[in-house]
């Protein structure tokens, strides 16, 4: 899968080169006459006016480079792809495992009962919940059932509660509430050699994800 980018400021023989002070989150190198980048993935994507623009990784290029790309700019396979994820791979769906699973263990824990965030990368999760849940009367909110996560097939089978030493704790009262998140890394200045310069920022991946806890123990735990 492949795209051109966008014209910008910054020059390709810079890019070329790689100087990371003069690469920002909303910039991409300046193209040559028929340069082709590859699109490893699509991050997110966003609705402008009758259109959607969408948040591109590319393949070689590292996160701050990240672009919105418009979908004239994209094709037709990659963004029927963001709809239809295909499955990652094995050790990517098990980076989301592993993510998710500590994300809902540390909010069981936790005494505050306000929404978490967990960083994952988000084409892998809409893989895992593409035609899954029901939609929320909260706007981008979507909610799941215990089974709806089938395709997270390595996700431990006790994910959903956590009991301490006594047998006693809290576990997941369904649905989980969910939305998928994008922000960008904090602002700062780094000093290029002769002045100071806006610092590279790159987009963070996160779900913001609420659920009610009930009390369990090890009698009441599937009730």
């Amino acid at each position: 899968m492949a795209s051109k980018r966008l014209s910008t400021r910054v020059d390709y023989v810079q890019l070329d080169n790689f100087s990371s002070v003069v690469l920002y989150h909303n910039t991409a190198p300046r193209r040559k006459k028929g340069k082709i980048y590859e699109v490893e993935r699509i991050i997110s994507r966003k609705k402008q006016k009758r259109d959607y623009l969408y948040l591109i990784k590319w393949a070689g290029w590292p996160l701050h480079t990240c672009t919105w790309e418009p979908s004239d700019h994209l094709p037709g396979n990659l963004i029927r792809g963001y709809e239809r994820p295909p499955k990652p791979s094995d050790s990517r769906l098990e980076s989301t495992a592993r993510a998710f699973a500590c994300g809902i263990l540390s909010m069981l824990k936790s005494r505050s009962l306000a929404k978490g965030y967990i960083e994952l990368e988000h084409d892998c999760w809409r893989y895992v919940t593409s035609g899954k849940g029901r939609p929320s009367e909260h706007k981008g909110h979507h909610l799941l059932e215990r089974n709806d996560f089938v395709r997270l097939s390595i996700l431990p089978s006790d994910w959903w509660y956590y009991l301490n030493e006594h047998g006693e704790g809290k576990k997941v009262d369904f649905p989980i509430a969910v939305k998928a998140v994008v922000v960008w890394s904090p602002k700062k200045h780094i000093f290029d050699g002769k002045k100071l310069v806006e610092g590279p920022r790159f987009p963070i991946e996160k779900i913001s994800i609420y659920f009610s806890r009930l009390p369990c123990n090890e009698r009441n735990l599937f009730v």
